[in-house]
């Protein structure tokens, strides 16, 4: 009786090849399993209201509207969420919807984003993808499914991961265009909400990590590369600063921190 080799099944190259799509459909599935009954439930917070109220007396054009975002304390510090939102109220007003749709593809992007970054810096897909679920379902990484104008940390986040994963991209293939590209991202994530500020640190540890165990260099010339190459994101944290700290109090608009916890919550 003649040996017969191990099963293929005729979908097994388009897995290998595509698996990137499936890992896609399937977090989307995933969010909408989880989250996607919650559209029709949820309006807006008390926050919303105070911001609508603003823009609903300006003029209906969308350079009024996001100017009238910008002068406003709280989005002053963070003019591309200023940006965001005053785009977001003149196409889609005051109803929820709109807004929940792009809170879900942002937050399905985030997720898939880090997919990317983690399967490339480890090659171990299923560690990638366990990483992107917890990430996606976690509930406490975004408060948008309850207060839908409150997107600016999962922005700044998906953001972030896009950038994390240019960034691996750029060391591993040793080209400068992923790097610059990773810079920017980074930048446009401080300028939605600062949360992302202290990740710098996550990619100097991907660069040490592709340095030692990849290209096996030594101490001294995986520390000169891994300067050289944090470099840019040390601008623009310089730049961001600057921002936050000269050129907004000379324009009349001082930075506004609310903080969510003091000590004495807890004396």
């Amino acid at each position: 009786m003649p040996a017969t080799g191990p099963s293929t099944c005729r979908f097994d190259p388009f897995c290998e090849k595509h698996h990137w799509l499936l890992v896609l459909v399937i977090l989307a599935l995933l969010h909408q399993i989880t989250w996607g009954a919650t559209i029709a439930k949820v309006g807006f917070f008390t926050d919303e209201w105070e911001l609508f109220g603003i823009l609903h007396f300006v003029p209906h054009d969308i350079i009024s509207e996001i100017t009238r975002v910008l002068q406003h304390e709280r989005f002053a510090v963070r003019p591309l969420l200023a940006c965001i939102l005053g785009a977001l109220y003149y196409v889609f007003g005051d109803q929820p919807y709109g807004y929940h749709l792009l809170n879900q593809i942002v937050e399905i992007l985030g997720a898939f984003f880090l997919y990317l970054a983690i399967n490339r810096l480890c090659k171990f897909k299923l560690l990638a993808f366990s990483a992107a679920v917890l990430f996606l379902l976690y509930p406490n990484h975004d408060i948008s499914h309850y207060h839908v104008t409150a997107m600016s940390a999962q922005m700044a986040l998906t953001l972030f991961n896009l950038c994390f994963y240019l960034f691996v991209c750029g060391v591993q293939r040793k080209a400068q265009s992923y790097l610059w590209f990773s810079a920017i991202c980074y930048f446009l994530g401080l300028s939605i909400y600062e949360l992302c500020m202290p990740l710098f640190f996550l990619l100097a540890m991907a660069a040490v990590y592709i340095l030692t165990f990849e290209e096996k260099s030594s101490i001294k010339a995986i520390l000169r590369r891994v300067f050289a190459l944090c470099l840019p994101y040390i601008v623009v944290l310089a730049l961001f600063v600057a921002y936050r700290m000269l050129i907004l109090p000379l324009i009349g608009s001082k930075p506004v921190y609310r903080p969510g916890f003091q000590w004495n919550h807890f004396c």
